[in-house]
């Protein structure tokens, strides 16, 4: 082996050259620890560093850029030294949600930051992610700022952009370093979206838009000229997360195959209201169909008929959060409210359900949500005593008998966390022992097939288990009609050639089927005349 500089021989494991002493430790791309040359796995993270030196893939990511607003005065005003040790404690905490979600720092450069979701580990929702992180990003720089001003009178802002699309991933560099990093007009966009962005905001491209919009709030706002671009890019800026019950997609077309299914949950809807607490699974592959069966059974059926519907997700991002469902489920039990839920909101709705102990019972519920107790009397309780009066009080809430029929909907549970995996298996028993209690109840819940287990089996409850299959041709080639909405036959025979290749892609997939039939709209293969 030798140096790649100078070419002297060197020994494996070496990470400077003795003849010239050049850096042979090749960057981790995961984690960015410089491991000896020649190494296969890096010895930090385990990321085989392959991806490291291997020529260039081309991938779909989502690039982030942020940048400080406000460095410029505070280097004028404050000692070199001071300045650098502010920016390192606020990069500390901006490069934390980053990493919380997935994603990896490219790069800094000078008081900015680039990252990456998608490369060199893939997620299929890197841009959910990206747009969470950035969110968590803008949260952490208020407090940061917040605290600084009041020390120095300095006001420091970021500006956040993003952009999905593809690039070449790979490791860029001469014989003496090499680093992994993505390339392509995605990047140089990424960058535009970040420096047309308000300081303390958030701003992103159409297309991180259309593929974050079922579960963000956008508002549009003007058109920005992007360098080598004939036209002005529209650009939009988020607002806020969507709630559960607000979870949607971008084109819904009709609901099209799942009679049979549909009728077997509206039985079990029926035995749930004569008092048999009913369990209901939905098992299919990614994209079957699942939510939008859910979505239209809750529509059809339990809404119409007066049930009260808590909705509740898991996210691949939150597997290790600590009762990241429950706490899911209580935010929508509750109700919106502006910023996160504390002690006091959580009091004032347990006033209104005429809580003979509201402070104790909001103490309780805040227990998932991460909030300290604060009475003396919750404080000196073991965590197991305390963990189970949580329990009780969340359960008595659900299952008051005095509530109306209510249908719990679960989304997503093959990410469930461990904690609310424990909390719903005591909560399916304390339900099982609900049977004959005449409180009618009916808990809804889908997950993929790897998703096996997250639910206890239960033989006190009902259950009704649906196993989404495929579409047929007749109801895929339906639903593209649907979906281009076309009410008359179309016999051009290029465009039935195109069904029969998309229905085969597809393989009976609905979410696969629209996305590509978008695609070839979106690209103009395929126009509507």
């Amino acid at each position: 082996m030798n140096c790649p500089s100078c070419q002297a021989p060197i020994s494996p494991g070496t990470r400077f050259c003795g003849n010239c002493g050049s850096k042979l430790a090749a960057s981790c791309p995961g984690c960015r620890h410089d491991n000896p040359a020649g190494s296969l796995y890096c010895e930090s993270c385990g990321l085989p560093m392959a991806a490291a030196t291997g020529p260039g893939d081309r991938r779909v990511v989502t690039v982030l850029f942020t940048d400080v607003s406000g460095f410029t005065a505070m280097s004028e005003k404050l000692d070199p030294e001071a300045v650098t040790s502010i920016v390192n404690r606020f990069f500390t905490v901006l490069t934390r949600p980053i990493y919380k979600y997935g994603g990896v720092v490219d790069k800094y450069i000078g008081d900015a930051i680039m990252a990456i979701f998608g490369a060199p580990v893939a997620h299929e929702d890197d841009p959910e992610r990206a747009l969470a992180a950035a969110w968590e990003m803008q949260e952490a720089a208020r407090d940061f700022a917040d605290n600084l001003e009041k020390k120095t009178g300095i006001r420091l802002k970021v500006r956040v952009g993003l952009n999905t699309g593809l690039v070449v991933a790979g490791a860029v560099g001469g014989a003496q370093k090499r680093d992994y990093t993505v390339l392509g007009d995605t990047v140089n966009l990424a960058s535009k979206m970040e420096a047309s962005a308000r300081p303390g905001g958030i701003l992103v491209s159409e297309e991180t838009c259309r593929l974050t919009k079922h579960c963000w709030e956008f508002v549009e706002l003007d058109p920005v000229v992007a360098p080598g671009r004939s036209r002005a890019v529209r650009v939009f800026e988020p607002r806020s997360p969507r709630g559960p019950e607000q979870l949607s997609v971008q084109e819904r077309p009709e609901f099209i195959g799942r009679e049979v299914e549909l009728l077997k949950l509206e039985l079990a809807l029926e035995a749930a209201h004569s008092g048999t607490p009913q369990l209901a699974l939905l098992v299919g592959e990614a994209g079957i169909g699942k939510s939008r069966l859910a979505r239209e059974f809750i529509a059809r059926s339990a809404m119409p008929k007066g049930w009260r519907v808590l909705r509740a997700r898991c996210l691949s991002y939150q597997r290790e959060v600590t009762y990241a469902l429950t706490a899911s489920l209580i935010t929508d039990l509750v109700g919106p409210s502006e910023g996160p839920l504390d002690h006091a909101r959580l009091t004032s709705w347990c006033e209104g359900q005429d809580s003979l102990q509201p402070d104790r019972d909001a103490e309780l519920m805040g227990y998932f949500l991460g909030l300290a107790p604060r009475s003396a009397e919750l404080k000196l309780l073991a965590p197991e005593t305390l963990q189970g009066l949580a329990t009780q009080t969340l359960t008595g809430y659900l299952l008051h008998p005095e509530a109306a029929p209510t249908m719990l909907s679960l989304n997503d549970l093959q990410w469930v966390d461990e904690a609310s995996r424990g909390w719903l298996a005591a909560f399916i028993q304390a339900l099982g022992l609900q049977a004959g209690q005449q409180h009618p109840f009916m808990l809804l819940a889908q997950y993929r097939p790897e998703g096996e287990g997250a639910l206890p089996d239960d033989s006190l409850l009902a259950v009704t288990r649906l196993r989404i299959r495929p579409l047929s041709n007749e109801d895929g080639e339906a639903l593209i009609r649907s979906f281009l909405d076309l009410k008359g036959p179309v016999e051009e025979q290029r465009f039935r050639q195109l069904l029969t290749e998309a229905l085969q892609k597809a393989e009976g997939n609905p979410f696969y089927l629209c996305e590509l039939i978008r695609s070839l709209t979106d690209s103009g293969l395929l126009v509507k005349e």
